[in-house]
């Protein structure tokens, strides 16, 4: 009988099997067999998504030690289509959480893909779908509408949350709608202080004396809005000055009471100029900088609020000798304002002004007359000839005025 003699594809394949045997258990996993650790929201294939979610990525305190986010490890990006959602993704100091937050809004009623691709954790791909316009709730606002910020909570950097927590809370934040169209919105922002006299209604607030103010534009799509500007914080006598300060939310309610719901906060400082501060709390967290500050050395501070309405209109109307969306108006315009509630004249800054270009913000001198009730406001020089320009007046309430120099 003829007996069978293995060939040379035979003798390979047993010694790859051998081989195998030997090592294949300790074979490193294909990205098929990661395990997912990580948590991506909103959930695959969620419907009604408010268009100002954020989507985020987190790993489970339980599982800390497995999986760490990081900017050189981990990319969260949304698509629409093929197109790559402009946004800002914000690593959470930690490690455990990635923000991605879409610059103004997502649109209504769209499909969009969130994709997590990371070095330990299984890569994701999750769709979302937004709420319908006709679907989202009613609000009306208007301008002259103010909200108080309450209820903020601080939640990254969480080293320093306690700190900047608190320098928030104790500046009593009021942020007033200046202006808006159908898809733009202008607020004012500044330190308030609690209102006085017989006739203030419980927890009004007004805008202190010297108040620091930023104002505030961005995108509106009502009944949500996304806003962005500077903001600086006192801390002592110097400042921390947050370069990107960005709020959002949605509007509920009719004016003159609306509120804002779902209010986030998003802001980005310089460390090193932070960290300059001589301030004792700040310098025992800035020892350890990286408790705080991100690879690219910026300080990234996340946060929610609720807007309260804070309805200034029967507690003082300001007037300007220049209506609004007046023209040729002379270049060596001087502003008169008068108050129907009387500031306080021996106060420095009871008084403030805020002139811009569109380009650049502009101080006053102002002269407050010695019964409060009135203001002169002066620029520093000439204004440009045939340019536009917002003259914001802030004496316990806000107002502002659009006006065109003459040619």
């Amino acid at each position: 009988m003829q007996k069978n003699h293995p060939t040379k594809y035979s003798t390979l394949f047993m010694a790859m099997s051998m081989l195998c045997i030997s090592s294949c258990d300790n074979a490193e996993p294909t990205v098929e067999d990661q395990a997912q650790i990580v948590t991506l929201s909103p959930d695959d294939g969620a419907g009604d998504i408010s268009i100002g979610t954020r989507v985020q990525a987190e790993v489970p305190f339980d599982r800390k030690d497995e999986c760490r986010l990081t900017v050189e490890n981990t990319q969260l990006k949304v698509y629409q289509g093929d197109t790559d959602i402009a946004g800002t993704s914000v690593y959470f100091i930690d490690g455990l959480r990635i923000d991605f937050t879409p610059d103004g809004l997502f649109d209504y009623g769209t499909v969009y893909r969130a994709e997590l691709v990371s070095d330990c954790t299984k890569d994701l791909s999750y769709t979302f779908t937004t709420i319908a316009q006709e679907d989202s709730l009613s609000a009306t606002v208007a301008v002259d509408d103010v909200f108080r910020m309450v209820e903020l909570d601080i939640s990254e950097p969480g080293a320093i949350t306690p700190i900047l927590q608190e320098f928030l809370t104790t500046a009593n934040l009021l942020v007033t709608l200046m202006g808006k169209d159908d898809d733009s919105l202008e607020m004012l922002g500044g330190e308030g202080k609690a209102a006085v006299g017989s006739d203030v209604s419980e927890n009004l607030l007004v805008y202190g004396d010297n108040a620091f103010l930023f104002p505030l534009q961005g995108t509106l799509k009502m009944p949500y809005f996304q806003i962005v500007g500077e903001m600086r914080i006192q801390v002592n006598d110097e400042y921390i000055f947050l370069d990107h300060f960005e709020i959002g939310g949605r509007f509920a309610g009719e004016t003159p009471s609306a509120q804002i719901v779902d209010g986030t906060i998003r802001a980005l400082a310089d460390c090193e100029t932070v960290c300059a501060l001589d301030d004792e709390s700040l310098q025992m967290v800035c020892a350890n900088r990286t408790l705080i500050c991100d690879a690219a050395g910026n300080l990234n501070l996340i946060g929610r609020f609720d807007g309260a309405a804070n309805d200034l209109r029967d507690y003082q109307a300001i007037t300007v000798d220049v209506l609004d969306e007046a023209v040729d108006v002379p270049v060596t315009q001087v502003f008169s304002a008068s108050f129907e509630r009387a500031v306080n004249a021996a106060k420095n800054g009871s008084v403030l002004g805020l002139l811009s270009d569109g380009e650049n913000i502009i101080d006053m001198d102002v002269e407050v007359a010695e019964d409060g009730l009135s203001a002169t406001l002066t620029p520093p020089e000439d204004l440009g000839a045939g340019m536009s320009y917002s003259l914001s007046v802030i004496a316990l309430g806000a107002t502002e005025v659009n006006f065109t120099t003459a040619p």
